[in-house]
């Protein structure tokens, strides 16, 4: 019986946790002067960011509520 499982087909995407977000009223977060979407009914409520070199993750009370893919900022 194998103790060791496969290794995920992709690697782990490290990222930087910002916790205490405020969703505005237009139901987005700005994150480095891009703005993202989250579900409308969290307008007003506390969440965390996750910020990744490809995806935007945010949380809601630890459930992941929006993922969006992370947009440059222009020079």
């Amino acid at each position: 019986m194998p103790c060791l499982q496969p290794l995920p087909a992709t690697s782990y995407d490290y990222g930087s946790w910002h916790p205490g977000i405020k969703i505005q009223r237009h139901y987005h977060v700005n994150v480095e002067g891009r703005d993202y979407s989250v579900p409308s009914h969290l307008i007003g409520e506390l969440g965390s960011l996750k910020i990744m070199a490809v995806t935007i993750e945010i949380y809601h009370d630890s459930t992941l509520v929006a993922v969006h893919p992370r947009r440059a900022v222009p020079p």
